[in-house]
């Protein structure tokens, strides 16, 4: 498919688009094999989607996955999303996203739930995010009221407050208690404000 603004119901169908192509595609069961630069948009579960250099734009309640890099993804409310690629960028709320092994990705968005998988890079940005990850995983947590389980965010957090202390002892009422690892689980860090 070769065009701009194209329009395709496709449930159980392939579509092929070639470089710098724009689509909406509606159905479930669907695999888009997309060139560089392509601007897609899908509506549906179970959207294979691949792209390089292209945008990905996700209705409510959408069900896909994104292979490819440099991409950027945006969508709508409650959408499910696994992104397997590198420099990826994904703007979601509400939603459920997987980062595949290996890949990294910056996923912006509030309420968000977001599972990294083994050797993934991600940098999380929002608020009430739910951030489940790989031991292996590298992660970067911006926001409020986050909530991070796994044991690389929690040693990443860990090293980072380690790191912190030795630069700026605390002192008074702002004291740090460090409780130790329990059973093989990731350390846990209270900090108490006086």
């Amino acid at each position: 498919m070769n065009g701009a603004a194209d329009t395709v119901d496709a449930d159980n169908a392939t579509v092929s688009l070639t470089d710098g192509s724009s689509a909406a595609v509606i159905g479930d069961n669907a695999t888009i094999q997309g060139g560089g630069g392509d601007a897609v948009a899908v509506s549906g579960s179970n959207i294979s989607v691949s792209l390089n250099s292209g945008s990905l734009n996700l209705a409510d309640q959408a069900q896909a996955s994104l292979t490819g890099d440099n991409d950027t993804v945006i969508g709508g409310a409650n959408d499910s999303l696994t992104v397997q690629g590198n420099a990826d960028t994904v703007g979601l709320n509400g939603a459920t996203v997987t980062v595949g092994a290996d890949s990294t990705v910056a996923v912006t968005g509030n309420d968000t739930t977001v599972s990294i998988g083994a050797n993934a890079g991600a940098t999380i940005t929002g608020a009430n995010d739910n951030l489940a990850a790989d031991l292996t995983a590298s992660v970067t947590v911006n926001g409020t009221n986050d909530t991070v389980n796994g044991a690389a965010a929690a040693d990443t957090a860990y090293n980072n407050l380690v790191s912190a202390m030795a630069a700026f002892p605390p002192s008074g009422a702002d004291q740090a208690s460090l409780v130790t690892v329990v059973n093989d689980q990731p350390p846990v860090i209270a900090v108490n404000h006086g």
